[in-house]
């Protein structure tokens, strides 16, 4: 399914549709569903992090931490990743 529809938008869009993308962009999707949540101050950087976060409390939380503390997507990964081996 990826392939036959990462063939077609390239062939009518151009690059950008490879299937990894379009699998990153489900799971974007998956993940932050209603695009008045979204924060013009976070990066693809940052939400690429935030969508391996399966808790959803969890994951709105660092978004939220991300948004008003301005936090880099580097350090969000790695304080991120640290919780949640801890827990």
């Amino acid at each position: 399914m990826h392939k036959y529809l990462s063939d077609r938008l390239t062939a009518e869009f151009g690059k950008g549709f490879t299937e990894r993308n379009l699998r990153a962009m489900r799971q974007f999707y998956s993940c932050f569903p209603n695009r008045h949540t979204l924060c013009a101050e976070l990066s693809w950087s940052h939400y690429r992090i935030l969508m391996k976060i399966v808790d959803k409390t969890v994951r709105d939380f660092y978004t939220e931490e991300c948004t008003n503390l301005r936090i880099v997507a580097s350090l969000v990964k790695y304080t991120a990743l640290k919780n949640v081996l801890q827990s």
